[in-house]
């Protein structure tokens, strides 16, 4: 490439930065030149030192692994072993006993190996030689011809890539290559695949007849409500039952046979079931962890949301799934149960409740909402190591507070982890006994050594006839394999009688009774102080 350097490029005039005075006349300034990529070649870097004398890339068998490099010396009666290699030259130790080869020595008929493949084949030149104390080595320089060291480079990363993925191109091996249970789970996930590759297109199909307004707008209209209906009659039941078949069929599986299972999961379907708000958020879990609380406001609004149509109602058939109506369920069974301690309250004390892993704190806004009337004052602690959550919850229950129980209801908002509130003294210690502790989600994460100790502390903090109410996933879950494969969401699952042994084990002078939600996957053990 011929490249003309003018001063111009490579100087810059010095009458801009001069100043004019007197009859001084500024020259006019030289017109700047638009920026040419071509330019740019006379910015490379050069080598430095001994290196501005260029020599072909010299490479070592270390760098060239996993390729095995052999060489045969012709009919002279010594082998060697390969050291490194350049374009045109090839380094070896001598292995055999012989008499030192002199500088300027020709051998003929060299060949270099590859595996078994010859890459050079020729004479070669003696060009240094050099003794060390295992013998001797030789620098050949190559006369015939030159080592294409392209190709050789691309061959090792063949061979690297190939040793790193461990035969990447079989099936043997792979989780959702074995037959049995994993032959129908195959065959169940693509039936979805397909039902929601056509799902999507007959909706793309009709999102493209419908207004803006209809879609997206805010405000209720008879269109809008036609497509829930929709919607619900017709995807609905195929999603319930498309969902539980999976489930069915990993619901005896180990976890690390599940687990194999879910690259399969994702690949095939994850990408639709991510069109959902709310499964999107749980997936990518900028918090940290799937059940946040924008999640958990999610699954309580039970909206029909999403940037397109087909998003939108797997939106709502997905929290419409029973484990969201869980969510909502359960709420309602802590709301009960919050209401029947408002109607037991037979003195002047003030009712003191605390909410632990309060997320968005929904029961308890929506209680202190509908109510018309209370029977005592109230003292609500709302307890989450999440800052976000808090801030969520008290933007919404101090304006409420404000507005319909001024000097009735007192909120508190704890901000601290779980692992310190399982010692016995902590900031909750300080606020006196409770007449109800509550925890919905959390216990769904804990071990079980945590959750007794835990389930004791909390017992600690209730007074005689007051109570603990602590929520669970059962292993019933049919949304398991959503949760599981799809969204990476892993919970500890317990059936009542786990329940209760965590709880005796944390509290044995309690009385242990169990509470259920009407979907029945998430039972409360409650943990009620016996009365003096």
């Amino acid at each position: 490439m011929d490249v003309t350097l003018r001063d111009d490029d490579l100087s810059q005039s010095s009458a801009s930065n001069s100043s004019v005075s007197g009859d001084q006349v500024a020259a006019p300034e030289a017109p700047r030149r638009a920026h040419n990529p071509s330019h740019d070649f006379v910015r490379l870097d050069g080598g430095t030192g001994r290196a501005v004398f260029f020599r072909p890339q010299r490479l070592t068998t270390t760098k060239l692994a996993p390729l095995k490099l052999s060489i045969t010396l012709g009919n002279i009666g010594i082998s060697g072993e390969v050291l490194d290699l350049s374009q045109s030259g090839i380094g070896v130790k001598v292995t055999t006993a012989s008499p030192r080869l002199a500088v300027g020595v020709a051998i003929a008929d060299v060949k270099l190996y590859v595996d078994d493949d010859v890459i050079y084949s020729g004479d070669v030149q003696i060009a240094a030689s050099l003794s060390q104390t295992d013998g001797y080595r030789l620098g050949l320089s190559l006369t015939d011809n030159l080592i294409d060291i392209d190709a050789l480079t691309h061959v090792r990363d063949v061979r690297r890539w190939d040793k790193e993925k461990n035969a990447p191109l079989r099936s043997t091996g792979r989780a959702w290559a074995n037959v049995g249970v994993h032959a129908s789970f195959k065959a169940e996930l693509l039936d979805l695949r397909l039902y929601l590759d056509e799902t999507k297109a007959r909706l793309d199909e009709l999102e493209k007849q419908l207004p803006w307004s209809v879609l997206h707008g805010q405000a209720d209209s008879p269109a809008r409500r036609a497509l829930i209906s929709l919607t619900t009659r017709d995807l609905l039941p195929e999603f319930d039952r498309r969902v539980g078949n999976l489930f069915e069929l990993i619901r005896h599986l180990s976890q690390a046979e599940s687990k194999a299972l879910v690259p399969l999961s994702q690949r095939m379907v994850q990408e639709h079931f991510l069109m959902a708000p709310w499964l999107n958020r749980a997936w990518k879990k900028p918090l940290g962890y799937a059940g946040d609380y924008r999640v958990m406001d999610h699954m309580y609004r039970c909206e029909f949301e999403g940037p397109t149509l087909f998003a939108k109602a797997m939106s709502w058939a997905s929290l419409h799934a029973p484990s969201p109506q869980a969510v909502r369920t359960r709420k309602q069974l802590i709301k009960n149960m919050l209401s029947e301690l408002f109607t037991s309250v037979t003195d002047d004390h003030t009712v003191r409740i605390l909410s632990v892993a309060a997320g968005p704190a929904e029961a308890t806004y929506e209680l202190l909402d509908e109510a018309t009337v209370l029977p005592a004052k109230v003292e609500i602690v709302l307890f989450d190591q999440d800052p976000g959550a808090l801030a969520f919850a008290h933007g919404r229950l101090t304006r409420l507070v404000d507005r319909k129980w001024p000097g009735r209801v007192r909120i508190i908002f704890l901000h601290d982890t779980i692992r310190k509130l399982a010692n016995r003294e902590t900031v909750l210690s300080q606020l006196g006994l409770m007449d109800a502790v509550f925890s919905t989600g959390l216990f769904d994460y804990l071990e079980d050594r945590f959750a007794a100790k835990l389930t004791g502390r909390l017992y600690d903090l209730v007074r005689p006839g007051g109570w603990v109410a602590i929520g669970n996933m059962d292993y019933g879950n049919p949304n398991r394999w959503v949760m599981e494969h799809l969204l990476d969401w892993w919970l500890i699952f317990r059936n009542k009688d786990e329940m209760r042994r965590f709880a005796r084990a944390g509290a044995p002078d309690a009385e242990i009774s169990m509470r259920f939600e009407s979907t029945g996957i998430n039972p409360f053990v409650v943990l009620t102080r016996p009365r003096d």
